[in-house]
């Protein structure tokens, strides 16, 4: 890194966990107790005593054996006020996240078996699945992938947008340190991303391959449909939310809290 990071607003210095307390108060949600036990099971009478309002799908290629960065994201998940259920890509269904708060989709799903399963869904979908992106699948980029679905590359930090909103750049500006260390980052292929998306950050600073964008429910999509919800694309790759730094972290629990609001 030779570029230091530039904070327009607010930096963010304290827990790693204070981005995610944000994202939850606004959301109305308090913190629970406990995180939820291994299989993602809660139910009313959950050890932490609260009763669930709600639930989050995560999407996984293997329930039976997640990664070390989809553990680390059941457990900060676990931390809203809502029950975690991990799924398997094989066999899901619209149906599955029917009355869900939020679907939480890992890179490490197929994306062929997955399809356009999320298309129709109306809850906010959270995603890094590249090819998912395609014309035939979620449609937030006019590419069916004819032509090439490398959309990753390898390094270390991001570029936020300046003109993205605050809240969900968490008033972060300029070079970002994203990961801890290099690694392969995910992005939408240059000029390809439907015109209703907003770009939170992007793989390269002069301006092309977005890595972090959000699109509003009822945003126009590339095969000229509605978005059903929120929609939100953040850049990791199969085994890399371990290596988000504090500031990683802090634009992801933005996302976050922007999804569910």
């Amino acid at each position: 890194m030779t570029t230091p990071i530039r904070r327009r607003a607010l930096v963010w210095r304290t827990s790693r966990f204070l981005g995610l307390l944000f994202a939850a108060a606004a959301c109305g949600l308090t913190q629970p107790d406990v995180a939820p036990p291994a299989d993602g099971s809660n139910g009313p009478d959950d050890p932490g005593g609260t009763d669930r309002s709600g639930f989050v799908v995560l999407l996984v290629g293997d329930p039976g054996s997640l990664n070390a960065s989809e553990d680390a994201l059941r457990d900060r998940l676990g931390r809203l006020d809502l029950e975690v259920r991990v799924r398997d890509d094989d066999g899901f269904a619209t149906a599955h996240a029917d009355g869900c708060d939020l679907v939480v989709m890992s890179k490490t799903v197929d994306s062929e078996t997955v399809g356009t399963t999320l298309k129709p869904v109306s809850c906010p979908v959270v995603f890094w699945e590249d090819n998912q992106q395609k014309l035939d699948m979620l449609a937030t980029i006019d590419n069916d992938g004819s032509g090439g679905t490398a959309w990753h590359s390898t390094g270390d930090d991001l570029f936020i947008r300046s003109d993205a909103p605050a809240s969900l750049r968490a008033g972060l500006e300029g070079e970002l340190d994203f990961y801890t260390r290099r690694d392969e980052i995910t992005f939408s292929p240059r000029g390809e991303l439907v015109a209703d998306a907003i770009v939170v950050a992007e793989f390269d600073e002069r301006g092309g391959n977005p890595a972090v964008y959000v699109l509003e429910g009822g945003a126009r999509l590339a095969d000229g449909s509605r978005a059903a919800g929120r929609r939100v694309y953040f850049g990791l790759y199969d085994d890399t939310f371990r290596l988000l730094t504090s500031e990683g972290l802090a634009l992801f629990d933005a996302a976050l809290g922007w999804a569910l609001r």
